[in-house]
This record gives structure tokens, C-alpha cells and sequence, in this order.
């Protein structure tokens, strides 16, 4: 091999494949069970200077966690914000541990280990 192909290439183009995959994350289509309860347990809670919206870290306990899902928080029904995990802005399953904003509750009302049921 001389130094010309070595920097230049050797002159053949690569082959280039005329297949196109498409690749779906395994959480943008996860799907609510009907017969299973999405329950999240409140790890801990923050409300930044300039935001009225309560930012919660919380743990999926079962079913699933989707993005604009509603929870009930003390008898008030607020909607839950972008979802964000270790792989983004994405939807959450059990186990998880995600942060998302909580839109129209109070900072008092969501407490450390509460758990909030979340409805489509």
C-alpha cells in the first residue's frame, strides 16, 4: 500500500445500501393497560424562581407514565408536562425514574413518597 492510497483512499467508492430502516424507540410506543394502575411515588419535589409549575423527580410504581397524562393531586386534577428521563424527552414505564413539571399544583400540596394515580 502506498502512502497516495492510504491518504487518498484506494479510489473505489464504498457501497452504500439503497435500504432505509426506520428506527422506533421501544418508549414512544408504549400503551395504557386498562386493567393496571399508573401510579408514580414522588421522590422529590422543586419549584424554580420565575416558574409557577411544581418540577417533581418521581418513580414509576406500575403501568405506564405518558406524555400530557392528568393526576390527581389532593382532589385537583393537573396535567403532567415533558416527560424527561436518562434517554430524553420520552414516555416511562415501571420502574423508571423520571422529573416532569406538574401544571397546576402547588408545591405544598405534592409531598416526598406521596403517590399519584395519572389518567389519560
Amino acid at each position: 500500500m502506498s502512502l497516495v492510497s492510504l491518504t487518498f483512499g484506494s479510489g473505489k467508492m464504498p457501497s452504500v445500501s439503497s435500504v432505509r430502516m426506520f428506527v422506533q424507540k421501544p418508549l414512544s410506543n408504549l400503551q395504557v393497560n386498562p386493567n393496571e394502575e399508573n401510579l408514580v411515588e414522588i421522590i422529590k419535589t422543586s419549584q424554580f424562581f420565575g416558574h409557577e409549575n411544581v418540577y417533581v423527580i418521581a418513580q414509576v410504581v406500575s403501568g405506564v407514565l405518558l406524555q400530557n397524562m392528568r393526576l390527581n393531586v389532593n382532589g385537583r386534577e393537573c396535567q403532567i408536562g415533558d416527560i424527561e428521563s436518562k434517554f430524553g424527552v420520552s414516555n416511562a414505564k415501571k420502574g423508571m425514574v423520571v422529573g416532569f413539571y406538574i401544571l397546576g399544583a402547588d408545591k405544598e400540596a405534592v409531598q416526598k413518597g406521596q403517590k399519584l394515580q395519572c389518567v389519560t
